[in-house]
Parts: C-alpha cells; sequence; structure tokens
C-alpha cells in the first residue's frame, strides 16, 4: 500500500496565509505558504510519514516566529518570557527554543536592552527602589549579572537618593493638610512601600526636616 497523496491545497478563508493539506481527498493539517513553497508541496505529490512530520515541525517554527514577531510589535519581552508566550500558544518545545534562539541571534531578543528600557521606564513613570526593581527584572528571567551592571549604571546611589526626594516632596504636596506629626511617618510608609531601605529613608527625612 503507498503513501497518502496530497488531492487538494487550498487557501483557508479565515487566514489567507495558510494553506489546508487534503490527503486522500480528506482534511490532513494546515501550513504556511513558505511551507508549501519551501517543500514544493503540490497535488499528486506522496505524503510519507516522515516527510509530514518534518513539515509540521517546520511549520510550527515559522508560525511560532510569526506569533514572537507580532508580540515584540506590541512590547518588548526577555527571552524567559518569550518563551513563556510561545508555551503559553501551545507550540511545541523545540520550536519555542528554535525561534527564542533564532530571536536572540539578531538581538530582537535583547535582555540588557530590555532592563535597560524597563529601569527608565520605572523612573519616569513608576519610580521603585533599586532593590525592587531588580526583583522584578529577576522575575522577568533577565540574569543577575546584567540586572546589577544595569541599575549600577542607571540607578546609582545618588540616583536613587534623588528619585526618592522627589517621591516624599511630591506625596507632601499631595497631602499638604497633614498634622505636622503625622507627615514623618506617612513619608516613612509610603517609601518603604515603594521598596527604599529604612537609611535611605531617614536620609530623605532629614534632607526634608522630618528627622526630629
Amino acid at each position: 500500500m503507498g503513501h497518502p497523496l496530497i488531492t487538494a491545497l487550498e487557501r483557508q478563508q479565515r487566514d489567507a496565509r495558510r494553506v489546508s493539506v487534503f490527503l486522500d481527498e480528506e482534511f490532513a493539517f494546515g501550513v504556511v505558504d513558505d511551507v508549501v513553497y519551501r517543500f514544493g508541496l503540490a497535488k499528486g505529490m506522496e505524503m510519507p510519514p516522515e516527510l509530514r512530520v518534518r513539515i509540521e515541525a517546520d511549520n510550527a517554527v515559522l508560525e511560532a516566529r510569526r506569533a514572537a514577531e507580532r508580540s515584540l510589535a506590541r512590547r518588548m519581552r526577555t527571552a524567559k518570557e518569550m518563551a513563556a508566550y510561545l508555551r503559553g500558544k501551545e507550540f511545541p518545545e523545540a520550536a519555542v527554543a528554535a525561534v527564542v534562539e533564532d530571536l536572540t541571534r539578531v538581538n530582537l531578543l535583547d535582555d540588557r536592552a530590555f532592563a535597560e528600557a524597563f529601569v527608565r521606564d520605572r523612573l519616569r513613570f513608576r519610580p521603585r527602589s533599586r532593590a525592587v526593581i531588580e526583583r522584578e527584572l529577576l522575575a522577568k528571567g533577565v540574569e543577575k549579572s546584567v540586572v546589577r551592571a544595569v541599575l549600577a549604571e542607571l540607578l546609582g546611589d545618588e540616583t536613587e537618593w534623588s528619585t526618592a526626594l522627589a517621591l516624599a516632596e511630591k506625596f507632601l504636596r499631595q497631602h499638604a493638610s497633614l498634622e505636622e506629626d503625622a507627615r514623618k511617618r506617612r513619608v516613612f510608609g509610603f517609601l518603604q512601600r515603594k521598596g527604599y531601605s529604612p537609611s535611605g529613608i531617614f536620609r530623605v527625612l532629614h534632607a526634608l526636616g522630618l528627622d526630629e
């Protein structure tokens, strides 16, 4: 008994970039255009099992790559985040690994660039202590050595101090009606929730004249 034959190749209505492959008059699987051309799929072609495995594996990589590029068009991701995103889309692990490796090779995934952008974004829109930002970046899969290097460059001691002081000053402007004895306590709690250390907070309080 021979191998199944391709009896039809039909453009999918819901996604014009995909083609449905029919074997012996029955739908078998769908692939993207590039796979059709790469493997020379055509009506009347035999489909041995090993060829189908290669086709479906190649198609998974191409589809995962497209999904990854769409995701990166919306926002930056770390390599770890991208792998998790693609797994969530139920792509095979081999395809996930291949796409993450390829995107990293061409710098579309760049954990250092991600960390730099993340720190700048935090400083501009959601200031936090260095310790908090470090935990956030580690949780996103950025290596500790990269995190430490980026933080040393963008959020050194004086930058962290000036950021904390600016946060405290803004807090006091927004809570101008606070009683004098409550100002120190409220500022301390506010900065503590942002992840600042007690020593850093006391330095801020001193600068604001609230350390007495």
